[in-house]
């Protein structure tokens, strides 16, 4: 392999992300090519009209690109810039000639909306998908994405999605976590759609679990209702795909100490964390509901944002999974057998939480 074989690149919300995946990658190569892997800058500027402008900054022909790419969420970003960055980025490649485009794309958008359930809806997930091909219709031969929110999803490409999955971090961390200790644990499903992800959360760590139903009585108003033994003096842990306004971990946490459980945690591998109706953050919610939460780096933040919210968040990089999915696609290894190795560690605890954590 030399260094013309491929090259990786970013967009500008996934710049930081795509050098936490260099530096692990490097560890994964001889040692004679570390040196040549590096994350290559893209030009990336906005016309005063806020069109924008890519450059790329040297040849690509004939060469494997892997594009890592963010997707921003919350105040002072713009999430539809940030897409369409990605699909012009893709042209871009495209008409220079790249041999093979790898697009890793953490946290992908767009994604709750994957089937009509009313008539006159859109299926946007679908749309993403169809965007993405578009934009670079013969190169682009692979996604890389984490945690879709229905797996079925990926019946809407015609090319492979490696679907990575961020449990088995969450299951070193909470297995790690010292407070954990002699603890009587119970993982529970926020709602019935996640009750496969809880059990198989659940068998890793060795803890039985269960499913918190919801009872609708009103319209538009949910009422959750389950026997008091079930939580008595129990240390509930939640996970979940993502976290948007927090209003479903708030009420069940409530729930859950109303009948009986001592301390909650949370983990979902997107956090989005954004204003409801009402314009109160996710953030504000989570701090006061005394829920631990525990998400990933699969959407951008800076070190400011998790210093601020170091009382009730904690957080670890999904980076080195991405990595490793980079690796095998780039040297034809199985991702599904990497994918085996993590959760197989993960169930054994033969790795270590602390290199996964931000500080």
């Amino acid at each position: 392999m030399t260094k013309s074989d491929f090259i990786v690149l970013a967009n500008r919300q996934g710049r930081s992300f795509g050098e936490k995946v260099v530096k692990d990658l490097k560890s994964q190569f001889k040692k004679d090519l570390r040196r040549n892997i590096r994350l290559t800058e893209i030009k990336i500027e906005n016309f005063n009209n806020g069109e924008l402008n890519i450059i790329l900054p040297e040849s690509v022909r004939e060469k494997d690109v892997h594009l890592i790419a963010g997707v921003g969420q919350g105040e002072g970003t713009d999430m539809y810039q940030d897409i369409f960055e990605i699909l012009i980025i893709c042209d871009t490649l495209n008409r220079a000639g790249s041999r093979k485009i790898i697009l890793y794309i953490p946290f992908l958008p767009f994604q709750r909306q994957d089937a009509k359930t009313e008539g006159r809806e859109p299926i946007s997930a679908k749309l993403i998908f169809n965007l993405l091909v578009a934009s670079a219709p013969k190169p682009l031969s692979r996604i890389v994405t984490t945690d879709l929110h229905n797996d079925a999803a990926q019946g809407f490409l015609d090319i492979p999605i490696d679907n990575l999955k961020a449990m088995p971090l969450f299951v070193l961390y909470y297995k790690s976590l010292k407070e954990l200790k002699n603890r009587d644990l119970l993982v529970v499903s926020p709602d019935p759609g996640g009750a496969k992800r809880a059990r198989r959360f659940a068998q890793l760590l060795g803890v039985p679990w269960t499913v918190m139903p919801k009872i609708r009585e009103k319209a538009k108003e949910a009422k959750l209702s389950v026997s008091s033994e079930r939580f008595d003096g129990k240390t509930v842990i939640i996970p979940d795909d993502m976290i948007d306004t927090g209003g479903s971990i708030v009420k069940g946490a409530e729930f859950l100490r109303e009948n009986g459980a001592s301390f909650i945690y949370a983990c979902c591998t997107h956090g989005i964390f954004s204003q409801n109706e009402n314009g109160v953050s996710a953030e504000d919610r989570l701090r006061k509901s005394g829920v631990k939460v525990l998400t990933t780096d699969t959407i951008p933040r800076s070190s400011e944002y998790y210093h601020q919210n170091s009382d009730w968040l904690s957080e670890i990089s999904i980076a080195e999974y991405f990595a490793d999915a980079l690796y095998a696609n780039q040297t034809s290894h199985s991702v599904s057998e990497i994918l085996d190795r993590q959760f197989e560690e993960a169930r054994k605890k033969e790795g270590s939480i602390k290199r996964y954590l931000i500080k």
